[in-house]
């Protein structure tokens, strides 16, 4: 009988696997709060990152909130989480697109410019000598270049 014992290959228990209790899933409304933003132009994400910025509306920000940011100029689009509330929130920038690459940098060409006028006006392309708006209600910064490159052409 001991022979039989010994020769009994030994067992091996399979490592747990961890799983999801189901009190632990719900709804994405019903666990944290999502915000969207419209930022002004000019802003960018690292001012979203100082907590400073978010002065106004801290009472909202909750650890676990998730924030989109897409600028009312359309320059970028990003998702950040609030990891911190209270009068010092802190933000974790999650993903950041840049809306406006391939670009020129100056605000001007020759004797146009394109420059930022407003959520109604958007974008404009601008004669520098006089100061006259030639086009008007461009709806982003590279389609203003674009309609720049044309006129100059």
């Amino acid at each position: 009988m001991t022979e039989a014992k010994a020769a009994a290959p030994k067992l091996v228990r399979a490592p747990e696997i961890k799983a999801l209790h189901a009190h632990r899933i719900k709804g994405a409304e019903f666990a944290y709060k999502q915000y969207d933003v419209e930022p002004e132009h000019g802003h960018t994400v690292k001012d979203m990152l100082d907590p400073g910025y978010w002065k106004h509306v801290t009472h909202l920000l909750e650890p676990g909130a998730q924030i989109r940011a897409l600028p009312e100029d359309f320059s970028f689009f990003a998702e950040l989480l609030v990891v911190q509330g209270g009068t010092e929130p802190r933000l974790v920038l999650l993903r950041e697109v840049k809306l406006e690459a391939g670009i020129p940098t100056a605000e001007q060409s020759g004797s146009h410019k394109v420059e930022w006028a407003g959520r109604y006006d958007k974008f404009r392309i601008v004669r520098v000598k006089d100061n006259a708006v030639i086009e008007k209600g461009i709806a982003n910064k590279v389609q203003a270049y674009e309609r720049l490159a044309q006129i100059a052409a």
